[in-house]
């Protein structure tokens, strides 16, 4: 395995674990949403339009209930995305740390890199320089050890992969 594929792997579980946490809807260290210990009930659509029409009398906003819910992502993904924060937790310069969790959140929830920067008061090359450090220890140590982990699952990232951490101006291109 070359650096460029090491990066793109490290990168593609990076933007997993983030649509993971996208799709689970976690705020913190639990579900954004209350659940109940409620059994599901089967109801028929004519029963659901007749909830909403009472929410929209009474003004009450809620989630639509016929508005499909999307699956929560496979259990193997939701594994390699716990895997990979104990990986972000392990870089050491706590500014990487963060650069590379800002940018792998920017690129999932379609953000500008360059207004996150602004409002973390520092410069958009400062943040790429930051994000491309920790990058760089992640690289590292996976040479160092020569254990490789495993694929993101294509589908949960293809989507999101930005084009310019491909390109040969990353760490890679500057690393050989």
């Amino acid at each position: 395995m070359n650096l460029a594929d090491l990066e793109l792997l490290i990168l593609d579980r990076l933007l997993e674990a983030q649509v993971c946490m996208k799709a689970l809807r976690v705020t913190g260290v639990r579900p954004g949403l209350p659940s109940t210990f409620w059994p599901e009930t089967e109801t028929n659509e004519s029963e659901r339009w007749q909830v909403v029409k009472e929410q929209l009398i009474e003004g009450i906003k809620t989630d639509d209930p016929l508005k499909p819910r999307r699956t929560p992502p496979p259990a193997a993904a939701i594994t390699r995305m716990e895997e990979t924060w104990e990986w972000l937790a392990g870089i050491d310069n706590e500014n990487a740390r963060k650069a590379v969790a800002i940018k792998v959140f920017a690129w999932v929830h379609k953000v500008s890199t360059s207004t996150l920067a602004r409002n973390m008061r520092i410069n958009r090359v400062t943040l790429n320089r930051r994000y491309n450090a920790g990058m760089e220890e992640l690289m590292a140590r996976f040479c160092k050890t020569s254990v490789f982990p495993e694929p993101a699952d294509e589908d949960l990232v293809h989507q999101f992969r930005p084009n310019q951490a491909i390109r040969s101006g990353n760490i890679a291109a500057s690393a050989a």
